[in-house]
């Protein structure tokens, strides 16, 4: 089995080390700029572990180039972590114009995540690649998008993700204190998105439940949203890439060939915003939903998460239309990032966020 990952930022390197240490794959090609450093952090890999770990450098922007990729490697499964600004730029940012942008919410920096997945997703679409095709940014909001151009990946990782491993967590501790044992677990399925993490990673529900996640337990599916905000507090940072991490592997296990079928939850399923409930069997993905949850509902609950990081509506074409609110917090800052944001404009707008930040020079991740 061979897997290309293109973005061998923090991100992209820790989920290369699990794919390697955990997952009986032959070759893992990481592809990209990896920090000046892709060449050695590949090699460790391939000194630690089974796999056969190797780097290629990738301008992931030019199209061309990463269906020469594509091509080559003829891969079983690509995993897209790339994109052209780390996230924590933002939601590290202890400047005023970063709270603000921050404030604002995720869309607003779409335009560095949009460029490199678009040219990704057109060189799959362009040689014609069948396998799957897992994706890292923002997919809550960027497969809403690339739904509306026929270039949606199969999946997206991480966000609701991140949210059952902290309620099985939970659930882990729970059984411990009852004496049950961890193979007792109930199933989970959760309703949420990037938004509804962070409450739980703070362990501090919303005063409004329904800004909340939703969780549901076993095949009937009993509520039980408290569990989401029982874990320890984790503070934003890069080490939140571990457990960003270790939620994509399970699904990215069950996305190569003859693997045992998964249930699990991920974002960005069928151009939907937000994250679902799925069973992942080979290539195929579908709904996983608990009894009297229609995915009309599911996704007007998710719908209404993705409007508070500022996203009014998508247009026909993928043109990103802001919210009011996203739009009165950029006023006086850069009000150009929350003017309609057609999917090929997001290069060109790259460097409005960059002078937003304050950054002066950047890394693709």
């Amino acid at each position: 089995m061979r897997v290309l990952l293109i973005g061998l930022g923090d991100l992209g390197y820790r989920i290369a080390a699990g794919l390697a240490a955990k997952l009986e794959i032959d070759e893992i090609v990481c592809a990209g700029g990896g920090r000046g450093e892709g060449a050695f952090l590949a090699g460790k890999l391939d000194s630690c572990y089974e796999a056969c770990v190797s780097f290629t450098p990738l301008d992931a922007t030019r199209q061309r180039d990463v269906e020469t990729l594509i091509t080559a490697e003829q891969p079983d499964l690509i995993v897209m972590c790339a994109s052209l600004l780390n996230p924590w730029e933002v939601l590290a940012a202890t400047t005023a114009q970063g709270r603000r942008i921050r404030q604002a919410g995720t869309a607003v920096k779409l335009c560095s995540a949009l460029p490199i997945l678009l040219s990704v997703m057109r060189a799959v679409r362009n040689v014609d690649y069948r396998g799957p095709v897992a994706s890292l940014p923002w997919p809550d909001g960027t497969h809403p998008i690339l739904a509306k151009l026929n270039l949606c990946p199969t999946i997206g990782l991480g966000n609701a993700s991140m949210i059952l491993m902290r309620v099985r967590a939970a659930l882990r501790h729970r059984a411990r204190r009852e004496g049950q044992r961890n193979s007792e677990l109930p199933l989970v399925r959760v309703l949420g998105d990037a938004g509804t993490l962070w409450p739980c990673l703070a362990a501090t529900p919303p005063s409004d439940p329904n800004d909340g996640c939703r969780i549901y337990l076993g095949e009937d599916g009993t509520r039980a949203d408290a569990l989401a905000y029982e874990g320890h507090p984790w503070p934003a940072g890069f080490h939140l890439n571990e457990l960003t991490a270790a939620s994509a592997l399970p699904v990215l296990k069950a996305l190569l060939p003859g693997t045992e079928r998964l249930r699990f939850t991920c974002p960005g399923i069928d151009g939907n915003p937000g994250g679902y409930p799925v069973r992942i069997e080979g290539t195929e993905v579908t709904y996983d939903f608990p009894p009297g949850v229609e995915l009309a509902d599911a996704v007007a609950i998710n719908t209404r998460h993705v409007r508070a990081e500022g996203v009014e509506r998508i247009e026909h074409d993928g043109t990103v239309i802001y919210t009011e609110a996203a739009r009165s917090i950029m006023a006086d800052i850069a009000p150009e990032l929350t003017e309609p944001l057609a999917p090929d404009q997001a290069m060109a707008r790259f460097p409005v966020l960059l002078k937003a930040l304050g950054v002066t020079s950047h890394v693709e991740t």
